[in-house]
Formats: structure tokens, C-alpha cells, sequence
């Protein structure tokens, strides 16, 4: 049996040798690249509104509009270099979430804790609660093994994630010389549709490699922190020059497009809006049309809103589609009680966009999956016609009618 010690973010950075960047040596087959040290914190001063509707619930502990703030600070970004590098297969019932295993060291995802414990369940491996090492009985194992360096991508079934975790990743090896015609990239299989964007961007599809349920060992491995900080739904110091590269992708047709789009959850599990109709035939004066993010391809909803420059959207994946907007001017999210996030929030900042933020509350407990909402069109209607009328009054041009709504 093998034993493995942990190895995070934390010991890396409490272990590193120098303040600049370039590679260090962290043992006998593990280097690690510091990018950017220390990036600076970025700072804005874009519009932003926030109401809450009357039905949010007052929780002791919750400020839901404490997280917008002007300024945040980007994490460092680091890349390893395994040599000799071992990879465990995803746990079944799962798309993601192995482990790399390199000298005497493991290294995971730091949300990876569900699927850790589906793979001791599952007979993967042994953890020891106390200590948290892994051990191995590496007999019998047959791993596929890959020459040359290879490269893992957590690429999965969500756009913001392939966005800001996973698309940055290409500009990496570029910073450090690793043509993407050399590499050999290990994929998640779920995530097959996204490796269009990947091959448009670059990425030769015979180099794509769907790592699925099995052992893999490789001569030598880079592996991006993007992932393994958790979910980097913030921009990173990257994403600027993501969204360059993603510009020059050229369009497909696609239905609808427009300059206003309302984004819907209809096709969701959760967090959808219940009346989205009444909320819909309110915006729909204003010039606005429905999309479905989910009905359409990824460079189906590239292209669809390249022409963007308003959009309104409950909270949810779709809503990554602002990165894609090249002139946007306001974003209005939706969010259900207990569920508010900043992710495109940060968009918004990054494009100079004015930013809303409506939330619904809710009378249920705290949940990790909110229910479906109800937006109370006579209080969204006047916080949304005011932020039209303060930010984006060319909306109302030619239209008494909606002037005269934004000024009652």
C-alpha cells in the first residue's frame, strides 16, 4: 500500500521559497509556476441598485446585498507540474472530481469532499479521517498512461465555470510555451458539447482525451489551480484576455437574437419564475425577447448574444452569457432568498455595465437548491423602470407611454 500526504493551496503557499514568479521545486517529481503574484485588487464604480422584495424574510445573520461590493481581489493563480503523475478515476454516479497523485502527495478539488467520499465508498482508495492520507494498493490498477505533457481541463456541463475556470487555462500554457498541438487534454466526457469551443479556440480535437471512470498515469501533467480553489466563478486577472479570444470566435446562425434579452429558467430544475409570464409581457414593451439558454448549443449562445446590451435573468448559469455581450449596458438578476451571488455581478464591473439586483424572499428554511420564485410585478416594475430611466433611457425613446410608467 501507497501512502499519500494531502497537498493544498495553503502548503504550497506557506512552502514557497521566493515572492516572484517562475517555477519552484516542491519535491522530487512536483514543480509549481506562480503566474501572478499578489494580483492587485481591482477596483469599480459602476451604477448598482438592489431591492428586496417584501416577502424576503429578515435572517440575523443575512445582509443580502453585503457581497456587492466595489472592489475585490482576484486570487493568485499557479499552475503544477507533475512528473510520474497518477490520476484517480471519477467515482461513479459522478462527472467530475478525481484525485492526482504525485511523490507522496495527493492534490484535489477544494469542493472535491462528496466525491472523496464516493470513491472510499466505492473502493477507490482508504482515507484516514485523522490525518487525511490516502493510501493505494497500486497492484492490479492497469492505468492508461500518456507520453508528452498533458493538460486537465475541468470542463463540464456549466458555462460560467468553462469561463472563468477553464478557458483561462489555454492562456496559461501559452504563458508557458506549451503549444496546444503538443498536448494531450484530459477532459470530462459530460462535457463533450463545450470541446467545440475548445477546438475553435485552438485545441486540435484528436488531442482531446474523455478521461471517464479509470486510471491514468501521465509523464507529466499540468494541473491549473482554477480548479482547485473550488468554484472560480470570479473573474481572475485572465479573464480579460478570455473574452478577446472568445470575440474572435465567428458566429453561427441562431434564433432569437437581439439587443435586449430576457433569459429564461423555464427548461431549470430549480429557481425558476413561477409567473415568468406576467414578468415577461412587463419587459416585452421595453423591446425585450425570451431565450433559452439550454435549447441552444454553446456557440449558439456565443453568437446569440454578441449583440446584447440589456439583460434581465433569474440567477443561473444562462446568465454567464453577459460574457459574451461586446456592448452591454445593464444586467438585471433575480435572485431567490438564501441564493444571491456576485459572480456576473463582477461581469458587469469588468464591461462598465450598470447592475441590478432583485431579490425574492423566501419563507423556507436556508437551502442549497432554493425553491422556484414569484417576482411581485407592482414592486419589480417600478425598481426596473427606474433603472432604465437612470441608466439606460434610451430604452424609452419614442415611447410615452413607458416614459410616462418610469416617471409616475
Amino acid at each position: 500500500m501507497k501512502t499519500y500526504h494531502p497537498l493544498n493551496a495553503k502548503t504550497l503557499k506557506t512552502a514557497r521559497k521566493d515572492t516572484g514568479t517562475g517555477w519552484e521545486n516542491v519535491s522530487t517529481h512536483l514543480s509549481v509556476y506562480w503566474h501572478d503574484t499578489f494580483p492587485k485588487r481591482r477596483h469599480f464604480s459602476v451604477p448598482f441598485a438592489s431591492r428586496i422584495q417584501s416577502d424576503f424574510v429578515n435572517r440575523r445573520d443575512q445582509d443580502p446585498v453585503a457581497l456587492f461590493t466595489r472592489s475585490y481581489q482576484p486570487e493568485e493563480i499557479y499552475t503544477l507540474c507533475a512528473r510520474k503523475a497518477l490520476i484517480s478515476p471519477i467515482p461513479e454516479g459522478f462527472y467530475r472530481y478525481n484525485t492526482l497523485f504525485v511523490d507522496d502527495f495527493y492534490f484535489q478539488n477544494a469542493l472535491s469532499v462528496i466525491g472523496t467520499k464516493a470513491s472510499i465508498d466505492q473502493g477507490l482508495y482508504e482515507r484516514s479521517s485523522v490525518t487525511g492520507e490516502i493510501r493505494i494498493d497500486r497492484r492490479g490498477l492497469a492505468p492508461t498512461h500518456y507520453a508528452g505533457p498533458c493538460v486537465w481541463l475541468p470542463v463540464f456541463e456549466n458555462l460560467g465555470h468553462t469561463i472563468c475556470e477553464v478557458l483561462p487555462i489555454l492562456l496559461v500554457l501559452k504563458h508557458l510555451n506549451i503549444p496546444a498541438q503538443e498536448a494531450t487534454f484530459l477532459v470530462d466526457a459530460a462535457a463533450r458539447e463545450y470541446c467545440e469551443v475548445l477546438e475553435a479556440l485552438g485545441v486540435p480535437k484528436a488531442n482531446m482525451v474523455f478521461k471517464e471512470n479509470r486510471w491514468i498515469t501521465c509523464d507529466e501533467l499540468y494541473w491549473s489551480s482554477f480548479q482547485t480553489s473550488g468554484h472560480m466563478h470570479w473573474p481572475s486577472v485572465y479573464l480579460d484576455q478570455v473574452l478577446t479570444l472568445v470575440s474572435e470566435i465567428p458566429c453561427v446562425p441562431v434564433e432569437p437574437e437581439g439587443d435586449l434579452l430576457y433569459i429564461s429558467r423555464a427548461d431549470a430544475a430549480t429557481r425558476r419564475v413561477v409567473n415568468e409570464e406576467a414578468l415577461f409581457q412587463f419587459l416585452k414593451p421595453f423591446g425585450f425577447k425570451k431565450i433559452v439558454p439550454g435549447e441552444l448549443t454553446v456557440m449558439q449562445q456565443l453568437s446569440a448574444f454578441r449583440k446584447a446590451t440589456d439583460i434581465v435573468a433569474p440567477h443561473g448559469m444562462g446568465t454567464a452569457n453577459c460574457y459574451f455581450a461586446q456592448n452591454l449596458q445593464l444586467l438585471l438578476e433575480i435572485f431567490p432568498q438564501g441564493w444571491v451571488r456576485d459572480y456576473y455581478f463582477r461581469a458587469a464591473q469588468i464591461k462598465n455595465a450598470a447592475y441590478g439586483a432583485y431579490i425574492v424572499g423566501s419563507s423556507g428554511p436556508p437551502s442549497d437548491h432554493p425553491h422556484d420564485i414569484t417576482v411581485n410585478i407592482s414592486e419589480f416594475a417600478p425598481f426596473f423602470t427606474k433603472l432604465v430611466a437612470d441608466h439606460v433611457p434610451y430604452l424609452l425613446e419614442g415611447n410615452r407611454q413607458l416614459q410616462a410608467r418610469c416617471l409616475a
